[in-house]
């Protein structure tokens, strides 16, 4: 999972938009955008920002690595050739 898919999984999360959010951590709305979609890495700064305005914790990130691990390893269960 990249910054901008996980950003916008937190927005999803706190129910805030792109122009909350904007507001909030001080970023440029089309920034967000543009690194939602993966058009755009955005710098450190703006990702503390970013953070601090979706209370977005270590712990957080620690969890979405492991969904992201299990969603991974459910896709392999489901993809696997049957056995004739």
């Amino acid at each position: 999972m990249d910054f901008g898919f996980r950003m916008r999984l937190m927005r999803a999360v706190r129910d805030m938009s792109q122009i909350e959010l904007s507001v909030y951590a001080a970023v440029n709305r089309d920034y967000l955008r543009r690194a939602e979609a993966g058009e755009l890495e955005l710098n450190d700064d703006a990702k503390e920002r970013i953070r601090q305005a979706l209370d977005w914790t270590p712990e957080v990130d620690e969890t979405l690595e492991r969904l992201e691990i299990a969603t991974h390893a459910a896709k392999q269960t489901h993809c696997a050739p049957e056995a004739s």
